[in-house]
Formats: C-alpha cells, sequence, structure tokens
C-alpha cells in the first residue's frame, strides 16, 4: 500500500467524524507513506454481524458465467451510497464463487460483506455500525481479515472474522494503543499486516491462529517517519511478501521464510531515488511473487518472481510511461495467472490479467468512468480466473464486480 498520489490508488475522500482518526490504507499494494484517506469514517461493528439481508442479485450466477465469454457480475450492496466516492467494493473471490469487499453508506460509514455465490448477501460490522469496518482480504475457508475504528482505545485495529461469523480483535504491536492495518490472510487462520509506532514507522507482524503476535522487521527498514516494514501477502505455507522502504525512502522487496529468515531483493531495472524501488505485493502457494517497481521516471511496471529467484517484469500493453502511471499488480493465483490494474496516458485505470505465458488481456467493467482516476481496478483472481474487482462510474460512485474469462 505504498502510492500516496491519485495514481494507482482507490482515491476515496470524505469528511470522517470527529470521534474518529483518519482510516488506514484500503488498497493492498502499496506503502503506508503515500496513503488517501478512504471514503467513509469507520468501519468495523459486531452489531451487523448477526444481521442477514438475502438479495438475489440481477446479473448471471457464476454457474452460468462460466459458460460464456468475459462476463461481468455487478455487485451493488443495497444500502450502499449512490454519491461520489460511496458505493461498493469487492477485493476477494474464493475457488467456490464467494466474494468479499465492503462498502460506503450514504452516511460515509464504511461497512464489509460477504457475498455467496447465489448473490446472498450478509453485510456486518465489528463493533457497530460506526465502528468503520474494512474488509481487506479473505481465505477460501471464509475467514476475512481486516480493521475498524476502536473507539476504546481510539485507534484502527485489526480483526480476524472466522467463517462461522465469530470475531477476534487486536492490535498488531499486542499493545492496544497502535493504528493497524491488516492485509492477508491464509486458511491456517494466520494474519499479516503492520503497525505505526508512536513515530510513524511502519512495523510488520504475523498473528497466529491462537493469537500470538510475532513482528516482522526487514533488516535495512528505515526508522524516520513514513519508513518501515509493510507486509502484503501471505500464503498457506506461512511465507509473506512485501516491502520496506530505507532510510533513502528507497523501496525494496522482501520474502520471510516460515522459520523467519527475511531475503530482501530488487529488480535491477527499479529507479534508486526517492519514492522509487521494487515492492512484493503477491504471493502464490507454489512461491510465485507478483509486485512492481518504479523505474528512474517513476513510472510502475509489475514483474513476476519464479521461486527461484528470477524476475520478469511486464506491462499491460496500453499502460501510460509517465511519472506514476504504468502497471500495478495485485495477486496470482496457483496457475501462475495475474491480476491487477494500470493506469494509461490520460490517467484511467484499466483491469487486467495476465497468464502464466505472459499474455495480458485488458478489461474494463461496464459503465466505467473514462475521465483521469476513475475506470476499472482488477484485485483478486481465484483459481477458476474469476477476477474481483471494482471500478468507479463518471459519477465517482464505486461498484464491485466479477469478471469470468
Amino acid at each position: 500500500m505504498n502510492r500516496f498520489h491519485t495514481a494507482l490508488m482507490l482515491t476515496i475522500a470524505a469528511a470522517l467524524p470527529a470521534t474518529a482518526a483518519t482510516p488506514p490504507v484500503i488498497v493492498r499494494g502499496h506503502s503506508p507513506s503515500r496513503f488517501l484517506t478512504p471514503p467513509s469514517p469507520s468501519r468495523t461493528g459486531k452489531a451487523g454481524i448477526a444481521v442477514k439481508r438475502a438479495r438475489q442479485s440481477t446479473a448471471l450466477t457464476l454457474r452460468r458465467l462460466h459458460s460464456l465469454p468475459e462476463q461481468f457480475t455487478i455487485i451493488d450492496e443495497p444500502d450502499a451510497g449512490t454519491a461520489a466516492n460511496q458505493g461498493t467494493i469487492a477485493i476477494f473471490v474464493d475457488s467456490g464463487g464467494r466474494t468479499t469487499g465492503y462498502y460506503v453508506d450514504s452516511d460515509n460509514n464504511y461497512h464489509s460483506f460477504v457475498r455467496a455465490a447465489d448473490g446472498t448477501i450478509t453485510p456486518f460490522d465489528i463493533d457497530g455500525p460506526d465502528s468503520q469496518t474494512i474488509a481487506h482480504w479473505a481465505s477460501d475457508k471464509g475467514s476475512i481479515t481486516g480493521d475498524f475504528y476502536n473507539a476504546d482505545v481510539g485507534q484502527y485495529q485489526g480483526f480476524l472474522r472466522r467463517a462461522n461469523g465469530k470475531t477476534e480483535t487486536f492490535d498488531g504491536a499486542s499493545s492496544g494503543t497502535h493504528y493497524t492495518v491488516t492485509v492477508s490472510v491464509n486458511s491456517r487462520n494466520v494474519v499479516t499486516g503492520w503497525y505505526f509506532d508512536d513515530s510513524d514507522v511502519s512495523h510488520g507482524f504475523l498473528r497466529s491462529k491462537s493469537g500470538a503476535i510475532t513482528p516482522v522487521d526487514a533488516p535495512d527498514a528505515g526508522s524516520g517517519s513514513g519508513q518501515g516494514t509493510t507486509p502484503q501477502d501471505i500464503n498457506m505455507a506461512g511465507v509473506v511478501v512485501g516491502f520496506y522502504l530505507d532510510a533513502d525512502n528507497v523501496h525494496h522487496g522482501f520474502i520471510r521464510a516460515k522459520d523467519g529468515t527475511i531475503s530482501e531483493f530488487d529488480y535491477a531495472g527499479a529507479g534508486t531515488g526517492s519514492g522509487q524501488g521494487t515492492e512484493g505485493i503477491g504471493i502464490n502457494n507454489k512461491g510465485w511473487i507478483i509486485g512492481d517497481y518504479f523505474d528512474s521516471s517513476s513510472a510502475v511496471h509489475g514483474f513476476v518472481r519464479d521461486p527461484a529467484g528470477n524476475i520478469t517484469p511486464f506491462d499491460a500493453p496500453d499502460a501510460g510511461t509517465g511519472a506514476d502511471q504504468g502497471t500495478v499488480p495485485i495477486e496470482i493465483n496457483n496457475k501462475g495467472t495475474a491480476t491487477g490494474w494500470y493506469l494509461d496516458a490520460n490517467n484511467v485505470y484499466h483491469g487486467f490479467v495476465r497468464a502464466k505465458n505472459g499474455t495480458v488481456t485488458e478489461f474494463d467493467a461496464p459503465g466505467a468512468g473514462t475521465s483521469a482516476f476513475l475506470g476499472t481496478s482488477g484485485y483478486d483472481i481465484n483459481k477458476q480466473g474469476v477476477v474481483a474487482g471494482y471500478d468507479q462510474d463518471d459519477a465517482g460512485v464505486y461498484h464491485g464486480f466479477l469478471r469470468t474469462p
């Protein structure tokens, strides 16, 4: 989560309530020093966990979609707002077609949801409707991780919501007083993310199934404000990938093995100036890593890193080449197919899918906006190649989608 500029980030902005601090980052694949403010004020609430509202999707079911070429299921939570920077965002789809995401209501409050493959949507909050609950990732077993505003400590905290609806909340520093951002959970309910300390330095962490917190800090991470270590993803083996910002504000990728060993890596073509460098973002269960790098002109490019450490760069064919334009991969499935988004020369977002053989297919969701910093973003891809993502229309409203190839 490292792009604090209008390019390459979900650009949601709204006034936050006086009782809530600015919400944490909401988009994976970017570092904390460049976070933008999300749309609504709070993000969790346990009051909503028991509430179930059935909604039959007006779009085709996933089963039907699999028989048609590139079909889109649009996901709009019934209580999502319809003004600019409100709406619905899908961030994860599992192998059974279950989708996870969050929405911003008409009062600019955040709430999360789970959508079953049949279209039934179940919204939830961690600590009431004003707790600003934002889901960041989920697992194939139905567990969801994210963060919410904990009014008792005046900070955003992490949560793990298991498939049965049981919710656990925690602080990445184990202290209950720091700003926690979770980014990924594997099928063994191990969560990874980071927190900001009192000096605004980010520190990574792992939270085990039992709730034990283990710190994760890259050896060469900087210790100044906005610097530090930011994990991005974890696979079934417990291997974590992410990046860190060094003392010169340059990004570097890292891999943390299950035994705690941390290996740092850079792509040879990455820039070495402030704000440039290499970022690891996603990892599959076979050890393939997806990420991006900024070149010496601050244009961004995607890459795939194989388990042996060989890095292959790539760009969406129509990606822009200006500063902060380019290609941003977010996730790679176990077949080696990746998804993400790119920003074109006119600063419009478009989704893409990259096959293991290197073929890149670009796509746009129906109704996606065509003006600067609007458009389509791919976010997750399951083993069938179904992509979960979101678009922002010409009125600035967000809509979730599932794209079936």
